[in-house]
């Protein structure tokens, strides 16, 4: 089996992931549904946007591992 990896520079600015992520996990627990999702979809289109940007800025580059 062959994996390959790929790499792009990316560029966090001043994103606190552990913030973002505590703030899902608390939505969660505390069992509110619309905030957990609107947290999540967030989470995840500001991680697009760094990975779509780190393509957009540089060739990725591929290393089979």
């Amino acid at each position: 089996m062959q994996v390959a990896f790929l790499s792009v520079p990316l560029d966090h600015g001043d994103r606190d992931i552990a913030a973002e992520h505590l703030a899902i996990c608390t939505a969660a627990i505390s069992r509110d549904k619309a905030l957990a999702t609107r947290l999540i979809k967030e989470h995840v289109q500001r991680t697009a946007d760094i990975i779509q940007d780190g393509f957009a800025s540089s060739s990725p580059s591929f290393a089979a591992g």
